[in-house]
């Protein structure tokens, strides 16, 4: 896979270098991430959401957080099965409009996202 030499000639130490970080243990890790296991259960198993699509619509909620939105995944957790449905085709038809042809959807079409983050997207 010659992309993956470019993609390590570009990180910012080498990869043989160990990059010192705090220890954890896996029951931490586990604990951290018990709250995104729970939704992503509901999602496939109660839901029947295609398991890529689910990992997608995650995806994308955790970049909102990272852009410094409130973090939806306790939210939608709490939500109906209707609602949460509807959040996860919202993030889908956001994540959509990024293919060249597709436009950006209007905001009347992400409402249940922008009521479960109580702000505009």
């Amino acid at each position: 896979l010659p992309y993956l030499n470019l993609l390590y000639s570009a990180l910012p130490f080498p990869l043989t270098k160990s990059i010192p970080m705090a220890s954890i243990t896996l029951l931490d890790l586990h604990q951290y991430h018990r709250v995104d296991r729970s939704l992503f259960a509901r999602m496939v198993i109660q839901l029947s959401r295609d398991p890529a699509e689910s990992l997608l619509a995650m995806a994308f909620w955790f970049w909102l957080k990272d852009k410094n939105f409130l973090c939806l995944i306790t939210r939608i957790l709490r939500a109906s099965d209707f609602v949460v449905n509807k959040v996860i085709d919202e993030a889908l038809l956001c994540l959509n409009s990024l293919a060249p042809d597709q436009p950006m959807p209007p905001i009347a079409d992400i409402y249940f996202t922008r009521a479960a983050m109580q702000s505009y997207v």
